[in-house]
């Protein structure tokens, strides 16, 4: 690990080597956390450890019903000012095609 260290400009003082390690270990470190969304336990886990959503990718592997898309969709453009009413309408009737693959 030194050489590798000293080939990175680092010195090989034990504390830069560890500066070294440590930001090689963030830049090829990943890990893979699955959770369903079923129930409480996401939403549980989310809020007592907020970096599970802050600092991650969320995939969500299995298709969402249409029903659900438009939800989620319409409940996000309530606040969002889209001009008329009808404007408001198309957009919350694209969403869920939108995101369906």
């Amino acid at each position: 690990m030194t050489n590798k260290a000293k080939g990175a400009g680092y010195s090989a003082e034990p504390a830069s080597v560890w500066t070294y390690f440590i930001s090689k270990i963030r830049e090829n470190l990943h890990c893979c956390l699955c959770f369903s969304p079923v129930g409480d336990n996401l939403r549980v886990r989310a809020r007592r450890f907020p970096a599970l959503a802050s600092c991650t990718v969320i995939d969500w592997f299995q298709p969402w019903p249409e029903q659900a898309l438009a939800s989620v969709g319409s409940k996000i453009l309530a606040t969002v000012e889209l001009g008329s009413p009808e404007v408001a309408k198309a957009v919350e009737h694209f969403m869920p095609t939108a995101f369906v693959a």
